[in-house]
């Protein structure tokens, strides 16, 4: 697996814990250990898209922060696999 895809990779599985841990703490709102668990995978996460933003552009239209040029229509897509296979 490439450096690219491996990159994608540990972002959307820190979204995913993130994801699932804002749906716990909306029902359990005073649990003060998974609400240390949210803030240490929230840093992991932005930790981890900075990196890949900084290697190979922008994740989503809305983290293109160079303003000099349009990075996020340049391929390939995040969703893009080198030859095809995940």
């Amino acid at each position: 697996m490439s450096e690219r895809n491996s990159l994608l990779k540990e972002v959307q599985a820190l979204d995913f814990a993130l994801f699932d841990a804002s749906l716990f703490l909306n029902v359990n709102t005073d649990n003060k250990k998974a609400l240390k668990y949210y803030n240490h995978y929230q840093k992991l996460a932005a930790d981890a898209r900075n990196k890949f933003q900084r290697k190979y552009g922008p994740l989503t239209h809305h983290t293109d922060g160079d303003m000099d040029s349009w990075r996020w229509a340049e391929g390939p897509w995040p969703w893009e696999f080198e030859g095809g296979k995940v």
